[in-house]
């Protein structure tokens, strides 16, 4: 297992994983695009052998 920060062209990868499963809602592709560049700091992907495994995005609050 690799981990690593999101980029860009994962935005698409993680949309059709959550998409395959019954128990999360997904978001517009759009979304996990943002999450992959706005937001990637605060993420990270973990793939096995090239294959994307799963995604982690923490919400950050923001300062007032």
């Amino acid at each position: 297992m690799e981990f690593r920060a999101p980029r860009a062209e994962d935005g698409r990868r993680i949309h059709a994983l959550v998409e395959q499963d019954d128990t999360l809602e997904s978001n517009s592709a759009y979304c996990y695009v943002l999450l992959c560049t706005h937001f990637a700091r605060h993420g990270i992907i973990a793939e096995q052998d090239g294959v994307l495994a799963g995604f982690v995005e923490r919400k950050v609050a923001f300062a007032r």
